[in-house]
This record gives structure tokens, sequence and C-alpha cells, in this order.
């Protein structure tokens, strides 16, 4: 009885022994033979690479650039948004999923194949999920383009004066949707395919600069300026700066840091709107005829300038040493006109631009751009009783052919210069057919308006724009 147990204990143990060399060769061989090769039947995005070398799968992948389909859903507070993985930053670890192809079932990253990587030479098939990765700056940025209406810039606290009485107001805190979380929400879900509705919520951002930070800066502040500043020219006050206005210049940075720094841009362009373009007037040139200089058309007009970078400095100067002195003697400097030669009955460059000059004294008509006479025609200009208004004017109006009910004639290429009652425009046609001739042109007989003759009230008609300046003397 013994001896049969015996011989089965050994039967029993010759078996084993044969099944674990026969595992053991088969391991070897397989392991021996795909030591650098993906096991046979491995799957990795619908490609089979059963024996493929690490350099075939690369070499595929970059002739074959794997890319995540679909849409992802997003939702925060009731409001729902979709966008692409590419869209988001989402896209295949190529390097981590060929990574997997190599280590799947063998053991602890060696070549040594696993009983369950034996499997598949017998057909067993293994199909691999890609490693996924993702671009967070892409994917944060996405999100809050998606969801900009929910979120809210935090609000530092700041200085202000309020009822001429500096103080704090107090900082807001931010939201921004949390895309760390909703990160780590949505990653799982990518190797399934399977993607829910990934539920985001909103994180709190902090202002930097907080109420309590600045309590003592205000103390400061408060110290600091003692009341407004005022400019003044010759003893008239021409702006006062408020308190209001002077803390609205100051650098709220600065402040948080007990320090008093003038924004200067901002100031700069208070001054030159409330002083700068008010005070200073630009010069007109005195006009002399170019045949006799002692002939004065024009006398011109002396301009005055402002030095604006004194007053800028006289100003931070107010503000940074707090002198019990707080008006501000605006410095004005006179120009003088110059002295331009012009030729008799017109001025070349009054205007950058078109103009027209009419010679009531020459009956005649100047076409100017500029610094060049373009053309000169004869005018017949109002009678004595109904005179043609001197002045600066512009062309209002346009019109091919225009018709006066008061006098019952028709008056061809019409431009406009006092409303509609005064104008520039070719010499009349009367109800009856009639024209006047050409031989009135020279001499001041019309109603008041500016007649050109024939073909001249065209071709003025074409050159002159709606708002070209008409200069009458």
């Amino acid at each position: 009885m013994a001896k049969n147990q015996g011989h089965r204990v050994i039967k029993w143990l010759f078996a084993t022994g044969s099944v674990l060399a026969i595992f053991l060769v088969l391991t070897g061989v397989a392991s021996a033979t795909y030591h650098d090769r993906v096991l046979p039947n491995t799957y990795l995005l619908g490609k089979n690479f059963a024996g493929a070398r690490e350099a075939e799968v690369k070499r595929y992948f970059i002739e074959n650039p794997p890319y995540v389909t679909g849409t992802v859903n997003f939702s925060l507070e009731g409001d729902t948004q979709n966008a692409t993985p590419e869209e988001l930053g989402v896209r295949v670890d190529v390097d981590k999923s060929i990574e997997k192809l190599f280590i799947q079932n063998r053991i602890w990253q060696t070549p040594i194949v696993t009983p369950r990587g034996l499997t598949s030479f017998l057909g067993q098939k293994v199909t691999l999920q890609p490693t996924f990765g993702m671009e967070e700056e892409v994917f944060e940025n996405k999100l809050r383009e998606m969801f900009k209406e929910k979120e809210g810039e935090p609000v530092n606290a700041t200085i202000a004066v309020e009822n001429d009485e500096v103080v704090v107001r107090d900082e807001e805190p931010g939201y921004a949707v949390n895309t760390s979380e909703a990160q780590e929400n949505l990653m799982p879900y990518l190797p399934g395919g399977r993607i829910p509705v990934i539920a985001l919520t909103l994180k709190t951002v902090e202002a930097q600069v907080k109420a309590e930070d600045l309590e003592s800066s205000k103390e400061l502040l408060a110290r600091q300026i003692s009341g407004p500043i005022s400019i003044a020219n010759n003893y008239r006050v021409l702006a006062t700066a408020d308190l209001a206005t002077i803390v609205g210049w100051l650098d709220q940075e600065a402040l948080s840091n007990q320090q008093v720094k003038v924004k200067e841009e901002q100031m700069k362009d208070w001054l030159d709107k409330n002083i700068v373009k008010k005070v200073a007037t630009a010069s007109r040139p005195r006009l002399v005829s170019a045949t006799d200089e002692s002939v004065v058309i024009d006398p011109g007009r002396a301009g005055t300038t402002v030095d604006a970078t004194k007053l800028a400095r006289d100003v931070e100067n107010a503000i940074n040493t707090n002198p019990q002195e707080r008006v501000i003697r605006l410095a004005v400097t006179t120009i003088e006109p110059e002295t331009k030669k012009v030729a008799p009955g017109y001025t070349l460059g009054r205007y950058p631009g078109k103009y027209l000059e009419v010679d009531l004294s020459k009956q005649m008509l100047y076409q100017i751009e500029g610094d060049v006479l373009v053309g000169s025609r004869r005018v017949s200009t109002g009678k004595w009783s109904m005179p043609t208004p001197k002045g600066e004017y512009f062309i209002n109006n346009k019109v091919g052919r225009a018709y006066s009910s008061r006098y019952n004639l028709f008056m061809p290429y019409w431009m406009a210069f006092i409303g509609s009652s005064y104008g520039i425009h070719e010499l009349p046609e009367w109800s009856n057919g009639a024209k006047e001739g050409q031989s009135h042109l020279g001499t001041p007989v019309s109603h008041g308006c500016i007649r050109l003759g024939v073909g001249d009230a065209a071709a003025v008609y074409e050159w002159t724009d709606i708002g070209t300046p008409l200069i009458i003397h």
C-alpha cells in the first residue's frame, strides 16, 4: 500500500515537473524571441502590432499620428458648453502608449513573458487603451473662454475720496473656472471613450490688495495732500484739481507700499484737456504782398503756448511736497506771427488741403491746394444793395442743378456755403430758358451769390468737396 502511494507521488512530481519544464521552455523561447518585440495579438488604437520592434511602432505613429475624436460636454451653473478634444489640448501620449506595448504581460518591465502573456501565442487578443496627455494651458484657456461670462476678475482695495475725505474702498473677490478639478474629473474617462457631462465649479480668486493693507497708506495720504491744487494765469484760476482728481492720478500699487507716486500719463491728460488746450492758441501768419511788402493783406495774430512739461512738473512737485500755497502760476509764452509773402488777392498755405478764396474787389475766385494755386476764375458777386457776405465758410451742400423759387431761376452746379441762401453756381437760367450772359462776369450784379461762367462752374464743382473751406474778402 505504501509502495503504491509512493509511485503515485513520483508520477505526480514527474508530471508537474514536466509541465513546469514545458512552461519554462515556452516562457524562455517566447521571452527570447520577443525580448524587443510586441507580443502576438496585441492591439493599440485598432492596430495589431504583433512582432513589431519599437522603431517600427514609432515610424507607424509618425506616419499615422493619432487624434481624439468626439466632443466633451461641460456644465456650469446651468450653462452647458462643448468642445472637441483638440480644442481642449487633449492628445494621445504616443511615447507612453508605445511603452505600454512593450511592458504589457511581462514581469516587472523585463523581457520575461507572464503566463497570461503566453495566452497571446494561443490567439488570445490583448487590446490596450492609449495613454492620454493634456496641454494644461490650452485646456485652461478653452474652459475660461467658454465660460467667461461666469468668471469675474478680483477688484483690489483702493484709496479713494468720498465727500472730500480719503477713504479705503473694500476689495472684491473674483471667480474663475476650477480647471484643475475639471482636468482631474475628465482624464479617467478618456481611455474608455464614453465621457459624461463634466460638472464644473468656480473657485474664488482673492484680490491681491486687501482693505487692511491700505489703512496706513490712507493715513499717509490724508496728511500728504491737504487740499485741491489750482492752476492760474495772471491770478485768474483756469482749473482746479480737487482731492478726488489728485488721488485718481496716484498709483494704487505704490500706495499699498505707502509711497505716493503720480501716474504721469493720466495727470498730463487732465492738464492737457483742462489747461493746455484752453490756453494755447495757434498764431496766424502776417500776410504781405509779394510785390510790395509794405502792403499788409492780413496783420495776422499772435499765438500763445504753454510749457506743458514744466506745468506737469510743478503739479507733481506740489503733490509730493504739499506746500501751503496750492496755486500754480501758469507759464504762458506769446508766439509772434511769422510773415508770409503772398500774391495779391489770395493767400497760399492758409489750409493744408483744398480751399477756395474769393477777392470781391477783383471779382476773382481762386482754387488753392496747400501752397499751390490750382486755378483762377472770374466771377460776379453780389451787387451793392445785396452784397456777398465776407468771412470764412465751408461748402455745406452740392446740387447739380438747384432752383430758386424766390427768383424763379435755375442755378447749375450749386454749392451752398451759408445754409441754402448763399452759394457758388454757374450763370443762372431763367424759367423762360434765357441764360445770363458771360459779359456780367467781373461785375458785381448777383443777388449775393458767387456766379461762375460756363465751363468754369463745372470745373470748380467737380474739384470742390463738401467741407471745403471758403474765404471771402
